[in-house]
């Protein structure tokens, strides 16, 4: 589950690096014809295999791991219960903190939410996992594309408030974006908590829960089937490959492109229009997974997975820590580096993180047992203070 979220995020890191930067501040991608050059295939890629691939699979292992945690707490059903809702419970504390302090899209928020409302579902057996899961991200997808198809005729100002500030697009009011974004840090709250921005971060909430709590679900399932252990013959996972990227990549292609030719309308992104995009996502998900399973199995990759599982373990603090870093680089109210970079850059930019983050994990974990924010929410959940240093390690001659 370890190697699975640290995948999740290195698939985040260059979406959430973009959407701080404002990439598209700076470069010659326009708004009707984004595919241009080299930044237009660094941003085609980016859309198809990180911008959802990331949050699903951050949502499967999320699932998987509250399956693991209910399996480890079932002799104590009652106690373990209190510590998975009092954890919950912290995460959309941080969820909301982030949001107010940094603007970060509300994931926290919504793991909490989906942390609660799967609690009891986790228990059940994986066929009605699978069943609920599958039921929570088809209703949900059409019923928001729905209300989206309503709020895009009623209230437009609405919708288009959605389109900047969640979807960071290039669109008329630009410049404007920057502005903010390049402004100090109380005229950022203050922009965050108006009304009309908070609606829109409510809808997305409420998006992100209901999926995200059929992902986690399908994530409970596959670790009870054995897919997310990697007990499957390799048949299957190979089968699951040539779906996944045979039909995936062709519907998110083709979901972008739409996007494209109607111009980037936020009604037409969260409408109809954007479960294509979606379904090809789930299917990549998919296929994403199932190699990552096979590689991980394969007995020269075991270096590389144990870097990968010390990363996973300490994802709650490079997501607390990365947001609040790019915030302070790119806004205003510290370094203000905000729309200088174009993508190009932003690769090199990632790639300097991926390789800092994967080296500071694993020296971190030759000398302690948790993370600095996981060890904290161990100990605020649990109750009792769990052993963080590896005294062996840091008094060994």
């Amino acid at each position: 589950m370890d190697a699975i979220r640290a995948l999740a995020l290195l698939c985040l890191v260059p979406v959430v690096v973009q959407s701080f930067a404002l990439v598209e501040m700076n470069d010659d991608i326009s708004l009707s014809s984004p595919l241009s050059g080299v930044d237009g295939v660094i941003w085609i890629l980016l859309q198809i295999f990180c911008a959802d691939i990331g949050f699903i699979l951050l949502l499967v292992a999320f699932g998987a791991g509250l399956k693991l945690h209910h399996q480890k707490n079932s002799v104590r059903p009652q106690k373990g219960s209190m510590e998975q809702r009092r954890r919950m419970k912290t995460l959309i504390v941080i969820g909301v903190l982030v949001f107010v302090v940094v603007g970060a899209d509300p994931t926290f928020l919504a793991l909490g939410l989906i942390g609660i409302l799967s609690q009891t579902l986790v228990k059940r057996p994986y066929r009605q996992q699978l069943v609920i899961g599958a039921a929570s991200i088809a209703v949900t997808a059409v019923s928001f594309a729905a209300i989206a198809e309503v709020l895009a005729l009623r209230a437009p100002d609405i919708m288009l408030e959605y389109g900047l500030s969640e979807m960071r697009l290039p669109i008329a009011t630009a410049p404007e974006l920057l502005s903010l974004a390049q402004s100090s840090w109380t005229d950022q709250v203050l922009a965050r908590l108006e009304p009309d921005l908070v609606l829109a971060n409510l809808v997305v909430t409420g998006q992100m829960t209901f999926i995200g709590l059929g992902l986690s679900l399908a994530g409970a399932a596959g670790l009870d089937r054995g897919f997310l252990t990697g007990r499957l013959p390799a048949s299957r996972y190979v089968m699951m490959i040539t779906i996944g990227f045979g039909l995936g990549v062709p519907l998110s292609l083709v979901g972008i492109l739409t996007a494209v030719s109607q111009s980037w309308e936020p009604p037409f992104l969260m409408g109809i229009g954007g479960l294509v995009k979606g379904l090809g996502s789930l299917l990549i998900g998919a296929a994403f997974a199932s190699f990552a399973i096979l590689i991980f199995k394969r007995r020269w990759f075991v270096r590389g997975r144990r870097m990968l599982a010390h990363l996973g373990r300490s994802t709650l603090t490079w997501s607390i820590l990365g947001l609040f870093a790019l915030a302070f680089y790119h806004h205003g109210y510290g370094l203000g580096h905000a729309g200088e970079s174009n993508r190009i850059g932003l690769i090199q930019f990632v790639g300097i993180i991926w390789i800092s983050m994967g080296l500071l994990s694993y020296f971190w974990f030759k000398y302690f047992h948790y993370g600095p924010f996981e060890w904290v929410l161990r100990y605020w959940t649990n109750e009792t203070r769990p052993p963080l240093a590896r005294l062996d390690k840091i008094f060994a001659p």
